[in-house]
């Protein structure tokens, strides 16, 4: 349903056995960046810090190996060696 739509997508994201907020940029079966929040909202009526952890290391990228079930959404393709993990604004 992204064919030709660049869709940008709000969800959790188990990187390294930390869950982390994310937008995760996807057109057709294919991921292309998975960006982690830096700043958690923990006022008011929220509080995503119960859930989830800021991406801390700024300016860096890495690599990160889709789960199998979206891998399997995604076509069974590996994620091409430009997407990746993004740290930093």
């Amino acid at each position: 349903a992204c064919e030709g739509i660049l869709c940008d997508i709000g969800m959790p994201v188990l990187h390294k056995s930390v869950l982390y907020n994310c937008r995760v940029y996807v057109t057709g079966h294919t991921v292309l960046l998975i960006r982690p929040k830096l700043f958690l909202c923990d006022d008011g009526n929220y509080r995503e810090g119960r859930h989830f952890t800021p991406w801390s290391q700024l300016n860096r990228t890495e690599d990160f190996t889709l789960p199998a079930s979206v891998a399997a959404v995604a076509r069974g393709q590996p994620l091409p060696e430009e997407t990746l993990l993004m740290m930093g604004p």
